[in-house]
């Protein structure tokens, strides 16, 4: 039962933080800087960018359906391509004279 919730929990993390990944994020990044001779803390908000890749990666899992990059099959009554192009150029095929009569 703990393992379960311990699973559960990192997963909820992993997914929040490729969310964030995704669609971008700002955080504050505190660090220490010389300043007229002293240390200084100084805090700056640090904006990151989305991530294609990240992106790409959770829409593929979240909605196959419109993100995945396996086709489907073709249905029963789609029409087929090949042989209308095939009857297409049959029609446009120029008639000859038979020559023997």
């Amino acid at each position: 039962m703990a393992v379960r919730e311990a699973r559960a929990v990192a997963d909820a993390k992993v997914a929040r933080c490729l969310y964030e990944r995704a669609v971008g994020y700002e955080h504050m990044v505190e660090r220490t800087v010389w300043h007229l001779g002293k240390e200084r803390p100084v805090s700056e908000k640090v904006h990151l960018p989305p991530d294609t890749r990240a992106c790409i990666f959770w829409l593929r899992n979240r909605q196959p359906q419109y993100w995945s990059q396996r086709t489907t099959a073709p249905e029963a009554d789609t029409v087929d391509l090949l042989a209308l192009l095939d009857a297409a150029g049959e029609r446009a095929r120029p008639t000859r004279p038979n020559a023997r009569s």
